[in-house]
């Protein structure tokens, strides 16, 4: 592991990856021709380039998906992360360069790998998943295609990632475009794969996806063009982490040899780009529009902001749908703020009383008008979203129907005022559970799944603790480095850093060792929740071993360990076990659920009474979710490290005429 400073990370050379999507005909595998023939290799999965017969490249057919794991080995090199045993292991790339000797001096003189076509070449691999052993049923032998598709989304991933992090090279990754329509007879753009999670992951994988289409001129003929930004108005799927591509760009790849500087951040570090779009998220009330206002304010100022600062004094153009005037003025009076600033802020920021906005075209035009009475905006702020979301698209929550709302009301608004300008928006969580605060809060953002594909920053503010003014910002960037997250809180009028809670969550030097665990042996009392895994409701199958199981969590119920929760998966049935074997990880697990209806239920282990006997037996499951008992903890080791665990269930040493009913 190796610290690498800025210097030197401009130095280093390194690769665009992008995919062009496009329909049928569109001339994608001709952009073959736009490239140097001398530096690029094409990967052939289409037996065959007909449309390119002129073309003097090299290409390399590949018919099976050994064939694309091996050249992807030989190309992106061993990858460390896996075991010896596994593709794309050092083991795996020593194999492939004694196989194929004459490529390995080859490939080195490759600038650019040209993948035609991404469609293929996942047809390719489900044809090979469908014949592993586990894409077959343990109990039937009948194929399992769940199983199978299982197997196509772990492997494409894995194939991908080997080209995502070759640094010295241009990846180029064609594929098909297909238009479906939804049940209100809206069309989408998506790209065709098989399995709908490869066709999900590329965008996070590559820089550039841009769609490759014709438009529609004036003079009513069509031509071909590159779609490379996001929020556009037909819909296409693209996206440009460069931020150098203009909406539409010529059909060709010759600008992989640009070498013009990248545009200057109109909110370093990268949180606002060029015609970048913003969502600051948070639960209703928790202080996002009082922050926004202050933040707008320093940016009109052009003055930095918690870190956050503006390449000059920024024009913005908020409108805001919840604060009425007298209240609204109230704020500002309250943002304690230099007088110098706010003369600044004064001329270079409109802010708009409550008012109700569709985005029809009559208040489209009315906007236009207002803003070139004062200023071209560099920034267009709305607040909230919800009030301009109207019940016409559809529910909020329905990631088609934001969809279509950020394709074509919002670029209609930014081409009314400013195609160039940034938006800004804010927009409501649901209530963030501890778990998801920890794991992904952007998830909680209503229409979370078409946002995140859309916006190039995303901010979600929340309260760590309800009873605290301090809150917590955190950052989601997909044109720049990962943000630190920050603790603020609004202190004599204006909005801080809170250094002694931040200096709190990232130095541990003062933390306890291991304090999280509970010591071995202890005796607690436990709550127990069953997760639901999806088969047959309560139980959990893996498709790679077929063993079935319960994902249980324990909570301790009192005591000094009170609220610390324990997770164990309980066999049921084991994937490998058979007729002639017995199953010893499925009857451990039975034994754990028997002394845990035991210990809750105050049954004696020999207890065989009519009582005990029914004692032990559930309706469902479900039966299991509340049981309280007593359990002595222990600690095991994982590959993330030592973890608490349920070692003994404590059961009544003695039969209870009084046991609890159930």
């Amino acid at each position: 592991m190796k610290i690498i400073d800025r210097d030197e990370r401009l130095k280093t050379q390194t690769g665009t990856k992008m995919v062009i999507f496009g329909p049928y005909g569109i001339g994608k595998t001709s952009l073959l021709k736009t490239l140097d023939e001398s530096t690029t290799l094409c990967l052939d999965f289409e037996a065959g380039l007909l449309a390119v017969q002129d073309w003097k490249g090299d290409s390399t057919e590949i018919r099976t998906w050994n064939e694309a794991r091996d050249i992807a080995c030989l190309i992106g090199g061993p990858n460390p992360a896996v075991r010896a045993d596994q593709a794309y292991s050092q083991k795996h790339y020593e194999h492939v360069c004694s196989k194929h000797k004459d490529l390995l001096s080859e490939v080195s003189k490759y600038r650019c790998i040209f993948i035609d076509s991404i469609a293929i070449a996942s047809s390719v691999c489900f044809s090979w998943a469908r014949m592993q052993p586990e894409a077959f049923s343990d109990r039937s032998g009948r194929e399992d295609k769940r199983a199978a598709y299982g197997t196509l989304a772990q492997e494409m991933r894995a194939w991908l990632n080997q080209f995502q992090h070759i640094r010295d090279k241009d990846i180029i990754i064609v594929g098909t475009l297909g238009q479906y329509l939804d049940d209100c007879n809206r069309s989408t753009w998506l790209p065709q794969c098989e399995g709908v999670k490869t066709a999900s992951e590329i965008p996070g994988i590559v820089d550039e996806v841009i769609s490759m289409v014709g438009i529609k001129q004036e003079n009513g003929t069509e031509k071909r063009s590159f779609v490379c930004q996001t929020i556009n108005s037909w819909g296409y799927p693209a996206k440009d982490r460069s931020g150098c591509l203009d909406m539409l760009e010529e059909p060709h790849l010759e600008y992989l040899d640009d070498q013009s500087p990248t545009p200057e951040d109109i909110i370093s570090p990268r949180i606002l780009t060029k015609r970048g779009l913003l969502v600051l998220g948070g639960p209703p009330k928790i202080g996002k529009s009082d922050f926004l206002i202050s933040w707008l304010v320093h940016m009109a100022a052009g003055v930095s902001f918690l870190g956050m600062t503006p390449n000059r004094p920024l024009k913005i153009f908020y409108m805001q749908t919840e604060i009425e005037y007298e209240y609204m003025k109230e704020r500002l009076q309250q943002l304690q703020l230099d007088e110098e600033l706010v003369n600044i802020a004064a001329n270079n920021l409109i802010i708009t009383p409550k008012v109700h906005l569709s985005f029809n075209h009559d208040e489209i035009s009315e906007i236009k008008e207002i803003v070139k009475e004062r200023f071209k905006p560099d920034v267009l702020a709305i607040d909230p979203l919800r009030n301009i979301f109207s019940s016409e698209y559809g529910n909020e929550n329905d990631n088609s129907a934001m969809l279509f709302f950020l394709q074509k009301t919002l670029e209609k608004l930014r081409s009314a005022v400013n195609p160039d300008a940034c938006i800004v928006l804010t927009h409501h969580t649901k209530k963030l559970s501890k778990k998801m605060l920890e794991e992904d809060p952007f998830q909680g953002l209503s229409g979370a799944g078409s946002l995140r594909g859309f916006y190039s920053t995303g901010m979600v503010m929340f309260a760590q603790d309800d009873e605290s003014t301090v809150r917590q910002i955190v950052f989601e960037l997909r044109n720049g480095e990962r943000v630190a997250s920050k603790l603020v809180d609004k202190i004599n009028g204006r909005w801080k850093e809170d250094n002694v809670l931040s200096d709190f969550l990232t130095d541990f030097n003062t933390a306890k060792s291991q304090s999280n665990l509970i010591p071995k042996g202890t005796t607690v009392k436990v709550k127990m929740t069953i997760k639901p895994g999806g088969y047959e409701n309560w139980f959990t199958k893996s498709y790679t071993t077929g063993s079935i199981y319960l994902n249980a969590e324990f909570t301790v119920t009192e005591g000094q360990y009170a609220k610390r929760k324990i997770y164990q998966v309980i066999g049921i049935k084991s994937g490998k076990a058979n007729v002639e074997k017995e199953d010893v990880w499925g009857e451990s697990g039975r034994s754990m659920l028997r002394s845990i209806l035991e210990s809750a239920r105050n049954i004696h282990p020999h207890d065989t009474s009519e009582k005990a006997t029914l004692a032990r037996k559930l309706n469902s499951i479900a039966d299991l979710n509340g049981l309280e008992f007593r359990a002595k903890v222990g600690i095991e080791a994982d590959r993330y490290g030592e973890k608490n665990k349920i070692a003994i269930v404590v059961t009544p040493e003695n039969t209870e005429n009084d046991w609890i009913p159930f």
